[in-house]
Parts: structure tokens; sequence; C-alpha cells
């Protein structure tokens, strides 16, 4: 099994493009809503509120089957690309992921999608626990410009899942 992936923040408006970019290429996409299970094909008419709608999307070069339960579509989903959404809501945003699993070797455009995506992200924020303020600084976490923005009008960058907090700042600008 093989598989690759990468974490970061966007803000709704980049996970769109990257999806309505998947759907140019003429990539097969579709959504993913977790409570009460829902798969959803997606087409160019897309919008960034219903980007937040989606728990997850998924791109593959064939037609998806259809599934009853989460755990089966996972499992059929061999070679193709995995993006989990990153909740932009309550003055928050989530990080969000890009992954692909491969019983085999993973399809080469799949990587290149995936370089790519990593090679246009600024690099760098600094993770402080709120309860303690203890911080560290991490250098490869990546985010968007667009994430940047939100950053600097307030809203949080949380992790996928915790309490923590990134500040957006180089090393230098957020030491103290």
């Amino acid at each position: 099994m093989k598989s690759m992936q990468t974490q970061f923040h966007a803000a709704n408006s980049d996970l769109l493009k990257f999806i309505l970019e998947m759907i140019s290429k003429k990539y097969y996409v579709c959504g993913i809503r977790l409570f009460d299970f829902e798969i959803v094909n997606i087409s160019d008419d897309l919008n960034e509120k219903a980007v937040n709608e989606f728990d997850m999307v998924f791109v593959s070069k064939n037609a998806f089957t259809k599934a009853d339960t989460y755990e089966d579509f996972v499992k059929a989903q061999d070679n193709n690309l995995q993006l989990s959404i990153g909740k932009e809501k309550d003055g928050k945003l989530f990080e969000s992921s890009l992954s692909v699993t491969a019983v085999d070797e993973i399809d080469p455009d799949w990587k290149k999608i995936i370089n790519k995506l990593k090679r246009s992200m600024n690099r760098g924020a600094w993770v402080k626990n709120p309860k303690t303020g203890a911080r560290e600084y991490y250098k490869k976490h990546m985010y968007t410009d667009n994430a940047k923005k939100l950053y600097e009008n307030g809203i949080a960058i949380c992790p996928i899942a915790d309490w923590n907090e990134y500040e957006l700042t180089n090393e230098t600008e957020g030491s103290e």
C-alpha cells in the first residue's frame, strides 16, 4: 500500500478553485457529507458556500461506484485523490488535507497535483496552546495567501482537531 498526504490551511475560495480545476481537467469529482452519508456529484456551478457543506471531496479518473456507507465508499477509492475540507465556521478556519492511497503505485498525475499544491503554499507558522501559552515554530506548516488574509482579519487558524491555534507569521515575526 502506497500513500501520499499533505495538510494545510486554505480558505473556501482556495478549495473551490482547486475543485473547479479538477473539473476542468475532466476528472470525476464528488462531495461527501458524512452526517446522513451522502455522495454528491459536483459540477462547475459549485460555489464557496457549498464547498463548506462537504466533509470531503474525491477526485477520480473513473466514474464513482455507488455505496451505501462511507466505509464502503472509501474502500472503493483506490488511487483517487481525497480532499478533506477544513471548515470555515464560527470565526475559525480548520486544517484541510489532500491525500491519495493506492494498492500499487500512486498515479503520477496525482503526485504532480499534490506537489504543485505544496509548491504554491506559504510555509512556517507558530503553534500556540492558548491554555498554557506554550509556543513552537513549525517551519513546514503550509497555508495559502487567502488563509493568511483570514488570519490577519481575526479568524482563528486551527488544526484538524485540538485546541491549539496557528499564528501565520514567520519565525522572527512571531518570536517574543
